[in-house]
């Protein structure tokens, strides 16, 4: 199901992201090496949204996405409505939300995202850990809602891990369908 990865950051927000290039191959490299995660690199390339009104931040989890082997194509936002404008364009497969960016009035906003898309992964990445708003964005059908106080090896995880538990779901409810029909 839907899952919220991340500690409370008792204030603080924000991310310090200081990583050099050696840094993201080496994580890409332990991801690789550590994690069952396979089957999401054999996957042909992924599109992924990046949405968030932080240059520095959207250009920062880009390179630590697209690091070592992994072929990402990414598109950014910086407001929601730029998003959505993305995700009419392009093949979004994923699609990582901050909450507070302009046109964002919190994880409702996401709703009628997850109506019209029902088949992208969708991922909060906020400094925002107000339980109930977690808690609100899974109700609404977001895959998983991280902290951005989260490292960055855990990030990139979950994000993946996300994604491919998302493709398996789809793939499960379309053979349960195609058996039904």
């Amino acid at each position: 199901g839907n899952e919220y990865f991340g500690k409370q950051d008792h204030g603080r927000t924000g991310l310090i992201l200081k990583v050099t290039a050696a840094d993201a191959i080496k994580l890409s490299n332990n991801l690789e090496a550590n994690d069952n995660l396979s089957d999401i690199r054999q996957t042909p390339t992924p599109h992924v949204l990046l949405a968030d009104d932080h240059d520095i931040y959207r250009v920062g989890l880009s390179s630590i996405l697209q690091a070592g082997s992994r072929a990402v194509v990414f598109c950014e936002a910086c407001s929601f409505d730029d998003a959505l404008d993305h995700l009419a364009a392009s093949p979004i497969e994923i699609a990582i939300f901050d909450l507070d960016m302009p046109g964002m009035n919190g994880p409702e906003t996401l709703r009628q995202v997850r109506i019209i898309y029902p088949n992208v992964t969708m991922i909060i990445v906020s400094a925002c850990t107000d339980q109930a708003i977690v808690t609100a964005a899974l109700a609404i059908g977001v895959d998983a809602y991280i902290s951005k106080s989260t490292s960055l090896p855990t990030m990139v995880h979950k994000i993946w891990s996300t994604h491919s538990n998302r493709q398996r779901q789809t793939q499960t409810a379309v053979a349960g369908a195609e058996r039904n029909s």
